[in-house]
């Protein structure tokens, strides 16, 4: 009985596209998680501790109860710094990555200070030294008072046309026009506000963006240089919706995106055909 040779023919371009396919589904399945985290020590303030995430790029800093939030991936190092605190370097093994909440002690930095002189008052002696070193006190507000108040920037009203065109009506009853507005709605001045706090909001999801899954990240798996980062976001915005993909949390959708548009990329001042 013969045995019948097979002869298999591998086609190279079958190999190379699933080379690819096993690469970009190992990218596309990467897991990342906001993990929430707290500093803890009995005597030092654990508030202003910055948190550096080494492999993303990304950074943040505890809150006056040492609290923290930071987008993390298996593998990821986080480096822990402060001046009252020894620098802690913490990797993200899958154990701690699959944990609710995560506790870091932190070790005190002792230093040794030279000999100083107390003298009564702190006084120098010098006049002109003295008064530049007199304390100011901060000046008082509701936030010193203990009382709720705004702290942001407070925005510009637009006076919507309607409301302009009812006012025109009602003159008898409203007392007049208000000039102002409409001057503003004439000019195009309340358009171009309205284009601006459009952008605002374009900025801030794409600064989010950029934040959660970090410079580095995206530098290393879409060959980007640092400066190319925000184009390169803002262009894939442009070109797929990124956006929704992001605020619905899929991340496997998102970045297949990213990779396909990262393919047809160039960037500004690139002259290569």
């Amino acid at each position: 009985m013969k045995v019948k040779t097979i002869n298999l023919k591998i086609n190279p371009l079958r190999v190379l596209a699933l080379m690819l396919l096993l690469a970009s589904h190992s990218l596309f399945s990467q897991q990342f998680k906001t993990l929430v985290g707290q500093v803890k020590h009995d005597s030092l303030s654990v508030s202003g501790i910055h948190i550096i995430n080494q492999t993303k790029g990304t950074a943040t800093i505890t809150d006056v109860e040492g609290t923290f939030e930071m987008v993390v991936s298996p593998g990821d190092i986080l480096f822990f710094s402060a001046i009252q605190f020894k620098p802690k370097a913490l990797p993200i093994a899958t154990t701690l990555f699959e944990a609710a909440a995560l506790t870091v002690y932190l070790e005190p930095f002792v230093n040794e200070l030279d000999e100083v002189v107390v003298r009564p008052y702190d006084l120098s002696g010098d006049l002109s030294r003295d008064l530049q070193n007199t304390a100011i006190q901060n000046p008082v507000n509701f936030y010193s008072l203990g009382i709720p108040g705004f702290g942001g920037k407070r925005e510009e009203k637009i006076v919507s046309g309607k409301s302009l065109l009812l006012n025109t009506l009602l003159l008898p009853i409203s007392g007049g026009i208000n000039l102002e507005a409409a001057y503003k709605h004439f000019s195009g001045y309340y358009k171009s506000l309205k284009k601006k706090r459009q952008l605002d909001k374009q900025f801030e999801i794409t600064y989010q963006i950029i934040q959660f899954y970090g410079v580095q990240f995206l530098m290393d798996n879409y060959a980007l240089s640092e400066e190319n980062v925000y184009e390169f976001i803002t262009g894939a915005q442009e070109n797929f919706p990124i956006d929704g993909a992001f605020r619905k949390k899929n991340h496997t959708q998102l970045l297949s995106f990213l990779e396909t548009y990262a393919s047809e990329f160039k960037p500004p001042g690139n002259t290569k055909s």
